[in-house]
């Protein structure tokens, strides 16, 4: 596992052992940031179920211009603070690192939010998390979950 493009690119990422993570591979990576194109250029990021930060560093490595770390469980936490401390030592941003359930996360952040019945969640990828918590939040769902929080 590696950083694939920009300011870090070739970076190798740590990967804690066992089946803690399932980190993003290089090649769903590529075709992320494919898609989403000069979009993560001076964009806000939050990694949710960050793991080893392979996503957000990519972002960061890419040109974002901030990047938020959830991340609950304490050896991904461990893989992600070395990973996010070789990047800064690169050259890179100073990423944020939350230790913290990603639902109690976004309950916290939803009320620094927009409360206008117009706002939606902002565009977003989040890879899937079925087998850890038993719904996938992509974001049909995360707008589903959005509207809920602002009494739609």
């Amino acid at each position: 596992m590696r950083i694939i493009a920009g300011l870090a690119r070739g970076m190798p990422l740590v990967v804690p052992r066992g089946s803690v993570t399932r980190p993003t591979s290089d090649r769903v990576r590529e075709a992320i940031f494919s898609s989403l194109g000069d979009r993560v250029v001076g964009a806000s990021v939050v990694d949710l179920f960050a793991g080893t930060g392979a996503l957000g560093l990519e972002a960061a490595s890419r040109g974002a211009r901030s990047v938020t770390f959830v991340e609950q469980n304490r050896a991904a936490l461990q893989s992600l603070e070395k990973n996010v401390a070789e990047f800064v030592r690169r050259g890179g941003i100073e990423p944020v690192v939350v230790r913290e359930d990603v639902f109690r996360y976004l309950r916290a952040a939803s009320s620094c939010w927009p409360t206008r019945r117009t706002a939606r969640w902002p565009s977003n990828y989040s890879p899937p998390v079925c087998r850890r918590t038993g719904w996938c939040w992509n974001r049909p769902n995360a707008n589903r979950w959005w509207s809920r929080r602002r009494g739609r």
